[in-house]
């Protein structure tokens, strides 16, 4: 079990595991949470004290003590994540369903890990969220042609300034 990463909260000290995450009272270093995931990649600061943890699989929001408010994932491998203002962006290679599309980007809400099909009021920059080689993976079955086809469909049947920039992006590395 390598320490991946430790993180000092404002009621807990995370630990990041290769296979766990710890949160520790610091007063008296009794654990508090131990949750088992994946693979433990890294953790993020959001607004309001609150700590994104990444993992292969899915990525989990964590309060001040370390104790999970949602997760996430468990269905392909996560490769890139973005907070964007009130706004959580997730890559997964081979893709996440939004509205029965398969699209390589999701957009959640932040407080809540619910899908957003209208998202923030601007885009994020999808070019930070992955490499135009990520858009499927190296195991993928479906290619860009497949990705690109439904973030066009997504884009067409629910407009918004991110479902629009995420077509813009993958029509342009597809």
């Amino acid at each position: 079990y390598d320490t991946r990463e430790l993180k000092n909260a404002p009621r807990a000290v995370l630990l990041g595991y290769d296979d766990r995450v710890v949160a520790l009272d610091p007063a008296n270093g009794k654990e508090l949470e131990n949750y088992r995931i994946y693979l433990f990649d890294y953790f993020e600061n959001v607004p309001g004290d609150r700590t994104l943890v990444k993992e292969k699989g899915s990525c989990l929001l964590l309060d001040q003590a370390g104790k999970q408010i949602w997760e996430h994932g468990r269905q392909e491998i996560l490769a890139g994540m973005l907070s964007h203002g009130t706004h959580l962006f997730l890559h997964f290679w081979g893709g996440s369903e939004v509205a029965g599309i398969r699209v390589p980007f999701t957009c959640l809400k932040l407080d809540t890990g619910e899908l957003d099909l209208a998202g923030p009021a601007t885009a994020p920059d999808f070019e930070e969220l992955s490499r135009p080689d990520d858009i499927v993976g190296p195991r993928q079955k479906d290619g860009r042609p497949q990705m690109a086809a439904g973030a066009r469909a997504l884009a067409e049947q629910h407009p918004s300034p991110w479902t629009l920039a995420m077509w813009e992006h993958v029509k342009s590395v597809a």
